[in-house]
């Protein structure tokens, strides 16, 4: 939806108005989702997201006490048995964000430390958590895998990222 269309500053607000209160309630259906937000049908809510989303986007049918699941595929799921979070690539901006974020993360191969938690505990029941931590922090150290651009940056202790203003923090008291 334009700005220039009639409708399109209420139905704005109402977006705005309807993304926060989705973060912060949880409803059991969409008809109480429709009743507390206002919407009067699925077509006034089609011209809500219109005047709010400027991007294409992929919804995934789900029930909005889904609202926190990841998009996930059941194949992957069961071959991979770890963690995913399946992004839709729509246009150029939103890959640059993918790879731009994808580089620079910084927790990789965290769902395999759920199974060695699993799998030091259960091997060694005798162990107290300290000791747990100091085998599970030692086979994650050889496990990580990283780029050889990042390995790089992480030896020469190079910052990932770098800004041409320069920001001082001037005390004031």
């Amino acid at each position: 939806m334009q700005k220039e269309e009639d409708g399109f500053s209420g139905y704005f607000k109402h977006y705005k108005n309807i993304k926060s209160n989705i973060e912060n309630t949880d409803y059991p259906d969409i008809d109480t989702f429709y009743f507390q937000n206002n919407v009067l049908s699925d077509d006034h809510y089609h011209h809500i997201l219109r005047a709010g989303i400027k991007r294409p986007r992929v919804f995934l049918r789900r029930q909005p006490s889904e609202k926190w699941h990841n998009p996930f595929n059941q194949f992957i799921l069961n071959i991979m048995k770890s963690n995913m979070d399946i992004q839709f690539i729509t246009d150029i901006y939103t890959c640059a964000n993918y790879v731009s974020a994808y580089v620079n993360k910084s927790n990789r191969g965290i769902s395999n430390l759920q199974r060695e938690i699993i799998k030091t505990i259960d091997e060694h029941p005798e162990f107290d958590i300290v000791e747990i931590t100091r085998i599970l922090g030692i086979k994650m150290l050889n496990s990580v895998e990283m780029p050889s651009q990042e390995a790089a940056w992480y030896l020469l202790r190079a910052p990932m990222s770098k800004s041409s203003a320069v920001i001082v923090s001037i005390p004031t008291v």
